[in-house]
């Protein structure tokens, strides 16, 4: 079970790091 929240943890960080890299390129292309 552990194990399995973990991954759950891991995957929901992936995601926000996405998420995040994701704004900062929208923004970039905002600005040109």
């Amino acid at each position: 079970m552990k194990g399995k929240i973990f991954i759950i943890e891991d995957e929901a960080s992936i995601v926000q790091l996405v998420q995040h890299n994701l704004e900062k390129e929208v923004l970039l292309s905002l600005h040109h």
